[in-house]
């Protein structure tokens, strides 16, 4: 069974910086300036501060999707310059026999880099998004790879709320008020059930798997401008529709303490109906099983190590991403990496 590369998809935001590009070797989104020829036209006196300021902000990289917004790529072998939906429709098998509880692809994995802080926002559950385009909710799970000193994380309310006190404090501007703040650091996790309202704070580089869905509705912008300085749009009464208005049911932390299993040190990140992901860090050459239930998602965040199985081999390094097909049985690690394995 084929193990897939799969080219990441990087999206400029306006909150966005240029570590994923610098530190993880993605390539910026078509027609965009790199850090390196805005630094070396720079150097020569080619880049004044009106051109710098044209420079891509990638805050999301999207690792693994099928999402019609941004398909990823295969890169290399039989499949070479397929998108990964055109693969899988032809191969089905290749998902594993868990894909046939969902109506679509499930899963969307990002890189996400906050070079300032995200809007504040919420996700609506299935029942909520059926009538929305992309037909299903947004339940995720954040893994904090790198965070500056005080860089926090706005996790649930501190105190249950009514609907009515909600709306007041939006309307109040006392909104942050009523959240809670988490600073954080490399190595925290948070489980977003939806419903829980959220955001990421300015310089945080996390980790993001999430239900197949770009559906989110933002609720306050720190009173951000879009390119023609219009407000961007806030989403007031479908957020208040669907929050939940108490603490969080989900403590921030992962689902279990690491382990050492079979030359890797492994914690299990979260795992719910629509995912469950775990991260691996080898010392020695390891493996992991990929059963013909699901497929395998992974995306490695340091190092470098080859993955092989009885058909092939792939190298994978920081900011890479694969796709190993359900069935494949065991891979073989061999290197010194750190990376998450994801599966339905």
């Amino acid at each position: 069974m084929p193990i897939l590369r799969l080219k990441p998809v990087a999206k400029e935001n306006i909150w966005g910086g240029t570590r994923l590009c610098e530190e993880f070797g993605i390539e910026p989104p078509a027609g965009s300036i790199s850090p390196e020829t805005a630094a070396a036209a720079e150097d020569i006196g080619q880049v004044d501060d009106a051109e710098e300021s044209a420079l891509p902000k990638v805050g999301e990289v999207w690792m693994l999707s099928c999402h019609p917004d941004s398909r990823g790529k295969v890169i290399g072998g039989q499949y070479d310059g397929m998108s990964l939906p055109e693969v899988l429709t032809s191969r089905p098998d290749f998902m594993g026999s868990h894909a046939k509880r969902f109506n679509r692809f499930p899963l969307l994995i990002k890189l996400i880099d906050a070079a300032e802080n995200l809007s504040v926002q919420v996700h609506p559950d299935d029942e909520y998004a059926a009538d929305t385009n992309d037909a299903q909710g947004k339940t995720e799970l954040w893994y904090v790879i790198e965070a500056e000193p005080d860089a926090e994380i706005i996790y649930g309310f501190k105190n249950e709320l009514t609907q009515e006190q909600f709306r007041h404090a939006i309307e109040n501007d006392t909104l942050l008020d009523e959240l809670e703040h988490f600073k954080v650091r490399a190595g925290d996790v948070f489980f977003i059930e939806a419903g829980t309202v959220h955001a990421i704070g300015k310089g945080v580089l996390l980790a993001e798997v999430q239900q197949n869905s770009t559906t989110e509705y933002r609720i306050y912008d720190y009173g951000r401008v879009d390119a023609e300085g219009n407000p961007r749009p806030l989403h007031i009464d479908r957020a208040i529709d669907v929050a939940i208005t108490v603490p969080p049911t989900f403590p921030p932390g992962p689902l279990g303490p690491p382990v050492d299993v079979d030359s890797r040190t492994e914690m299990v990140l979260g795992e719910c109906k629509y995912f469950r992901s775990v991260i691996m860090d080898t010392f020695m050459p390891t493996h992991f099983e990929v059963d013909e239930d699901s497929f395998a998602s992974v995306v490695v965040l340091d190092g470098e190590a080859k993955f092989f199985t009885d058909d092939e081999n792939i190298n994978l390094r920081k900011g890479d991403s694969a796709f190993i097909t359900a069935g494949t049985g065991r891979v073989t690690v061999s290197g010194r990496a750190i990376f998450i394995v994801t599966t339905i």
